[in-house]
């Protein structure tokens, strides 16, 4: 799925919370869930939880697709968390 409007930019961004940008931004600098759970002090199950639901929002079938949409999204920079 490709954005490409400033107003669906953020709207979707805005859909998503900021536990899961925070999630994101690790996964997409190459965490496991397992160390995004460390790094975050949350369980593995919720890091899952807060991708699964990342993807669903942004209508992602996998990971690889959800970097690029997150790097799309400008979600892969600390700012934008």
């Amino acid at each position: 799925m490709t954005y490409h409007s400033n107003s669906n930019l953020k709207k979707v961004r805005s859909s998503i919370s900021q536990r899961e940008k925070e999630c994101l931004y690790w996964l997409a600098k190459g965490k496991t869930q397992e160390q995004i759970a460390t790094i975050l002090k949350i369980t593995e199950r919720t890091v899952k939880a807060h991708i699964s639901n990342s993807k669903q929002k942004l209508n992602c079938y996998n990971q690889f697709q959800l970097g690029m949409i997150c790097m799309q999204l400008k979600l892969t920079r600390h700012s934008a968390m």
